[in-house]
């Protein structure tokens, strides 16, 4: 995928669908399988989600950014009823407000500059 026209990347939307999926699995099955999943699946995304972003100097940045503001808004959304992502939404709200004041900071030296 060229990063400069990516926008959302698709391992980024159908994690929250992926998610809807399992919370809509019947509570004994879900449970048990849920946690784990749900950890090492969003490590792996994001992990794709750096590699992805690493491939163009210039509009690295702004795919994280765009990206990490999808998951943290469209999961914290969802207003699931337990704390099995409370981890990766905290990294992407981190990683999120970093990349926007680093964003900001470049915007304001190359527009004022």
């Amino acid at each position: 995928t060229d990063v400069r026209q990516a926008g959302i990347l698709p391992p980024v939307s159908k994690f929250v669908s992926f998610i809807c999926t399992v919370e809509n699995m019947p509570f004994d099955v879900a449970t048990d399988f849920r946690a784990s999943a749900y950890q090492s699946l969003s490590s792996t995304l994001f992990d794709a989600l750096e590699q992805a972003a690493g491939g163009n100097d210039k509009y690295q940045d702004v795919v994280r950014l765009e990206n990490y503001y999808f998951f943290y808004t469209a999961v914290s959304g969802l207003n699931l009823g337990h704390h099995d992502l409370e981890t990766p939404l905290r990294q992407a709200k981190e990683s999120f407000q970093t990349l926007l004041a680093r964003y900001v900071e470049w915007n304001h030296r190359y527009e004022f500059a």
